[in-house]
């Protein structure tokens, strides 16, 4: 049985990519050369994605902003990431009403928001030039949650607000980065109050993968709050996301396929 799945997982993976090929060779100026030799048809398997050109960072930022845009492409908002490296990498997220409710269901599913009755949520992350609060802005009324957006380390919005917002708003969930997570929790405890009191039962990361013990340390801190990480959310629109022991897996999604590679860009 489980053979089954992974066999049509496969093919669903196979069918997505030689789509994804061809949308790009007939509508991007970027990857009409890139592909050029590329036939997506004489691909009979994931296993085959090898013979793909690969397209590094540095070609996506020589190209950006507008240089890998399809021709045919109506962008609805601009922003920036800087990633790890320090430089902006330009892109143009998907803020589609469509969008958004998938997200919510995706996020629903996940994290069983309706069904343990998470109502409030504070989102402490990036509004400005990031799409990644909005993205959780849109899409979490669409799981029944009521949006706090909190945003990050801003004048409106400091430490001290959020945890007002907290207890004010009996805050259900947290969506932010690891490091302000354990920010927010150590600044509980200054205050002389116990974060795993609070009435925090979920928290949400993204930003960075997170070490075996960290996440044993905000769990702690959180008073074993149900804790969620997903790693690659905000360029690619997908991701490796947890178990609850912490460990970071591939989706089963047709849409996405990961390779770990070398500093050399191999395998």
């Amino acid at each position: 049985m489980a053979g089954d799945l992974l066999i049509e997982l496969d093919a669903a993976r196979l069918a997505n990519l030689q789509t994804q090929i061809e949308l790009l060779l007939r509508d991007s100026p970027f990857y009409e050369l890139k592909f050029n030799d590329v036939d997506p048809h004489v691909m009979t398997s994931m296993s085959q994605i090898d013979s793909l050109p690969f397209t590094t960072n540095e070609e996506i930022k020589a190209a950006g902003p507008f240089g890998l845009l399809l021709r045919s492409a109506q962008p609805e908002a601009y922003y920036e990431s800087s990633g790890t490296s320090g430089h902006p990498t330009s892109g143009f997220p998907d803020l589609s009403a469509e969008k958004s409710a998938s997200f919510g269901a995706f996020l629903d599913q996940w994290m069983s928001l309706r069904n343990e009755r998470i109502k409030r949520a504070l989102v402490c992350l990036a509004y400005e030039m990031n799409p990644t609060g909005i993205r959780f802005q849109m899409a979490l009324p669409h799981a029944g949650v009521t949006v706090i957006p909190a945003g990050v380390r801003t004048t409106i919005c400091p430490p001290e607000t959020v945890l007002r917002l907290i207890e004010k708003l009996d805050a259900q969930a947290i969506f932010s980065r690891p490091f302000e997570v354990l920010r927010l929790g150590d600044a509980l405890k200054i205050q002389g109050k116990d974060p795993a009191e609070s009435s925090i039962l979920k928290i949400f990361m993204l930003g960075e993968p997170i070490s075996r013990s960290k996440w044993q340390r905000i769990s702690e801190l959180w008073g074993d709050a149900d804790l969620y990480a997903h790693y690659g959310l905000t360029e690619v629109d997908t991701g490796l996301q947890t178990c609850k022991e912490g460990f970071y897996h591939e989706p089963s999604s047709p849409f996405a396929h990961f390779y770990l590679i070398d500093k050399n860009l191999r395998q």
